[in-house]
Formats: C-alpha cells, structure tokens, sequence
C-alpha cells in the first residue's frame, strides 16, 4: 500500500533531516516547499495545499528556484536528493538556493 503524503509526512521528513529548525524558521519551511514541490510539481498553489503553508513567503523562494533551474515549468529537478552519499547535502542546497543564499553556476 502506497504512503499518504500529506503535511504531516513532509514535516516528518523535515524534522528527522534537521531536529533543529522550528516550523517558523525560513528554512523549515522552504525545505517543506521543496518537498512538497517534489510531490505536486512546481506549483505553489498545489504546494501550499499540499503543506499547509501560505503562499506569500514561497513566491520569492519559487522565483529563485525557477531562476536557478531547479524549477523548470512544472517539473521540479530534486538535484539527486535520494543519493545515498550526498543526498541530504543536495536537498539543503536546493534550500539554500530557495532562500537566495545561493545560485547555480
């Protein structure tokens, strides 16, 4: 039987990457956006449904994404998050560049 993803999964995943974040630190919740993303494409609207979350803060943080290719119409590149060696590295990355701490060369 195939998992229910719903916020309350996505929030389990966040919180066993990093125990540390709250749920009202930027962070938390761009890494819930992604991904939610990773589930209901890259729309925010669907996202935000999907996560609970507002829209307003993930307008910015879509806008980099999508500026940085990480978001590419409605299709999301997870950037090999489910790598064994890197993959949370990757995930917070992909973060980072949500946040605009960092972009793709």
């Amino acid at each position: 039987m195939a998992r229910k993803i719903d916020s309350r999964y996505l929030r389990n995943i966040v919180e066993k990457s990093d125990p540390v974040l709250k749920p009202s630190d930027d962070a938390y919740q761009a890494a819930l956006m992604l991904l939610g993303g990773a589930h209901a494409g890259a729309n925010i609207r669907r996202v935000a449904r999907l996560t609970n979350q507002p829209l307003k803060p993930m307008f910015a943080w879509a806008r980099n994404l999508r500026k940085n290719k990480v978001w590419v119409g409605e299709r999301t590149a997870d950037s090999g998050w489910g790598g064994k060696e890197n993959g949370d590295l990757a995930f917070w990355l992909d973060v980072s560049i949500a946040l605009g701490y960092l972009v793709r060369a």
